[in-house]
């Protein structure tokens, strides 16, 4: 998930809402209204947003 989280190209101060908007900008349409794939797409966000707060944690621990 980091290599999709990089792709994404938010920064790492951006809010949590924004790293899904970008995630949601880059899902295709149909992925993202077919029902059957909802635990996939929010396992997803979870995934990335996992990523986003880890690069987050590790600026602040290199103070960035």
């Amino acid at each position: 998930m980091l290599g999709t989280y990089h792709r994404l190209g938010v920064d790492i101060y951006a809010s949590d809402i924004t790293v899904i908007r970008a995630i949601r900008r880059k899902i295709t349409r149909k992925a993202r209204k077919a029902r059957s794939q909802r635990k996939a797409r929010h396992a997803l966000y979870r995934a990335v947003l996992q990523c986003h707060h880890e690069a987050r944690a590790l600026a602040r621990h290199f103070a960035l």
